[in-house]
């Protein structure tokens, strides 16, 4: 993972997702299958998926709490003007689930930034913990 940071675009699997959301037509629909492909899954969560859920959660909180995120992508902001408010106001309880997951033991991006200092490990687990708990509101 090409990482610069502990921010939730602060690496290429983030930004890489945000493009391949960008192309969705349907936003709500993508972020429903990563969410769902996390909660589903029996063994470990790759990387890609994690930064997945978490940029994805990250679209949910700006468009229901107009939480802004900087994102280098010019990409990130046509997504927010996009998304269904509707559409994302049903996958909250699914982004809640789709978060604990990146935060277990079976994550891969738990497991990676895990082995990091523990001030930045606890920030990075702080900051999704805050994307979590204004969605689970």
């Amino acid at each position: 993972m090409g990482a610069w940071g502990f921010g939730v675009f602060d690496n290429d699997s983030s930004c890489d997702f945000v493009i391949e959301l960008h192309e969705q037509e349907n936003i709500s629909e993508k972020i429903k299958s990563i969410f769902l492909q996390t909660i589903n899954e029996e063994d470990f969560i790759d990387l890609d998926t994690a930064a997945a859920v978490w940029v994805s959660a990250c679209v949910i909180d700006q468009v229901l709490n107009n939480i802004c995120y900087d994102c280098p992508d010019i990409e990130y902001d046509d997504i927010i003007e996009r998304a269904d408010r509707a559409e994302l106001i049903k996958l909250k309880q699914e982004a809640v689930k789709a978060l604990d997951c990146i935060l277990s033991d079976k994550s891969e991006l738990n497991e990676l930034i895990s082995e990091c200092d523990e001030q930045d490990y606890n920030n990075w687990k702080d900051g999704i913990m805050s994307v979590r708990n204004r969605i689970n509101i």
